[in-house]
């Protein structure tokens, strides 16, 4: 069973031992570090039973108004997810996200095929050039119209 809590003082520690190998090349590819990335906001925590799947949220961007930055990092444990569970429960949370914001956008590592696949499935529209620390990303993003 998935659960939605928010994150505990301990989950950015799990993060960090069993972060996902894509999520660590994003975060080196930046030059962050879990610490660094979870720093300063409040994460909320996807658990399957009990477990730490990964860490979330959409932090409102700095630049401009009614926008945000929706970002996630996941442990290992995300390959025991079933699919349609992740899906469900990730298409509810940028829904919500949807409705409290009229932007969203942030970047996801061009070699990481699943995550772009994702991102798009979920509604973001992802960019075709190379942006970001080392021209290693694609910028992607949701408007509300208006």
């Amino acid at each position: 069973m998935l659960t939605i809590s928010s994150a505990l003082p301990c989950d950015v520690a799990d993060l960090a031992a069993r972060i996902t190998e894509f999520d660590a090349l994003e975060l080196k590819a930046a030059g962050i570090t879990v610490e660094g990335a979870t720093a300063n906001v409040q994460p909320l925590a996807l658990r399957l039973a009990g477990e730490l799947v990964c860490l979330f949220g959409a932090v409102p961007h700095p630049a401009a108004a009614g926008a945000a930055i929706p970002w996630m990092l996941c442990t290992r444990t995300l390959e025991r997810v079933p699919r349609r569970a992740m899906a469900a429960v990730s298409a509810r949370v940028v829904a919500d996200w949807c409705g409290r914001f009229t932007y969203l956008t942030n970047i996801v590592h061009r070699r990481n095929r699943r995550a772009i696949r994702f991102v798009q499935w979920l509604g973001f529209t992802v960019g075709d050039v190379p942006c970001g620390p080392g021209q290693e990303f694609y910028a992607f993003e949701w408007r509300r119209n208006v």
